[in-house]
């Protein structure tokens, strides 16, 4: 008798071990896996007794156990690495990098008149998207935190010229009391979207270019 980590491996007949397959796939139907594992099944009622029958076989209810905790393993790790990629994709977007020049050179701003954050990822605030939709699936590019103390011009102009060199489909969004932001924004060539919502809950009026 051969073994795994989960111990010895029971000799089955092809038939119990069908019974095995079938009763872990459809979720714990002992009548259905019985009659799909080959069984001579004259009725319903027989394939349900004979069926409870083999359940209480210790050497089938130790099989079962042992897929089941295989098949558990197996989808703990698909878990542990869709989590993996989720936190680094959360980590991309939250902790924006330095931004350079087009010559390569760090971009500073020594008089600390205005900032922005740029990056290219999925946002997942724009996951969901209410009273329209975005213009395209494509990857995009995503501006946030623009702001400035007044005393230079044309801070998102500069802005956006900087990340549509980067990326060409550019999404943002801005509070819906901020008009003076919203009519910066379409005066860029934005299009308004529809809603989107912050991880606190707030609203966002989301808009999108291509």
């Amino acid at each position: 008798m051969s073994s795994n980590k989960f111990g010895a491996i029971e000799r089955l007949t092809p038939k119990q071990a069908a019974f095995v397959s079938e009763y872990l796939k459809n979720g714990g139907n002992a009548t259905e896996a019985y009659k799909k594992a080959g069984y001579n099944v004259t009725t319903d009622n027989s394939a349900a007794v004979n069926a409870a029958r083999l359940l209480r076989t210790s050497k089938i209810t130790r099989a079962i156990a042992k897929r089941q905790a295989e098949r558990n393993e197996r989808m703990q790790l698909e878990e542990d690495f869709e989590l993996k990629k989720a936190i680094d994709i959360l980590e991309k977007c939250s902790e924006p990098q330095q931004v350079y020049n087009f010559d390569g050179k760090p971009k500073k701003d020594k008089a600390g008149h205005a900032v922005f954050m740029f990056d290219i990822c999925e946002d997942e605030t724009y996951e969901v998207i209410k009273n329209g939709q975005w213009l395209s699936d494509e990857e995009y590019g995503v501006i946030h935190r623009v702001a400035s103390d007044g005393k230079i011009k044309g801070v998102l102009n500069k802005a956006v010229d900087f990340c549509s060199a980067k990326k060409a489909h550019l999404r943002i969004d801005t509070h819906k009391d901020n008009k003076i932001m919203q009519h910066q924004i379409e005066k860029n060539g934005f299009k308004k979207c529809g809603i989107i919502k912050l991880i606190n809950g707030d609203e966002r009026i989301a808009y999108e270019k291509i």
